[in-house]
């Protein structure tokens, strides 16, 4: 019998008639900080629904390395994983639950916020006389030369 606490969140995120269905055939799985949870090449036989917590989902290329793909957060499901479910593919993708990164997006959301531009929309307004975003511009590349230094130290 699943507790209760998951039902209150699943009535948040789903109607009735699914929430009967997911409980006449669901599996409940318990998973630490940095377990991996769907490797490359892994086959899916099930949708993952997180209950709580958060999931990173990577990809891995092969000239670069890996990627984040996105965050699932509590009470959402993994897109690429129910593409996977339907074909009985191998995964393309890795799932960890890192809280970490939310710190670090965070940040990264942060210093967004506080500038009011995406990095795009930098230079447009560099070009439209908006001299004072080179103080912004220089400190994301100064931030990226950084990163690119200290990259093989940082956890991925």
């Amino acid at each position: 019998m699943i507790e209760e606490k998951y039902l209150i969140l699943l009535r948040k995120h789903f109607e009735k008639s699914l929430i009967d269905d997911l409980l006449g055939s669901y599996e409940l799985n318990f998973f630490d900080k940095g377990d991996i949870i769907i490797n490359y090449g892994d086959s899916l036989k099930y949708i993952p629904i997180v209950m709580e917590g958060v999931i990173k989902v990577m990809k891995e290329d092969p000239d670069y390395g890996e990627g984040l793909l996105y965050y699932i957060m509590a009470g959402d499901t993994c897109s690429i994983s129910t593409s996977c479910f339907t074909g009985y593919k191998k995964s393309k993708i890795k799932e960890n639950t890192y809280r970490r990164y939310i710190i670090g997006g965070s940040i990264f959301g942060l210093g967004w916020a506080l500038v009011g531009a995406c990095p795009g929309p930098m230079f447009v307004l560099l070009g439209a006389g908006f001299y004072s975003i080179l103080i912004v511009i220089f400190s994301a590349v100064i931030g990226t030369l950084i990163y690119g230094i200290l990259k093989e130290k940082l956890p991925h």
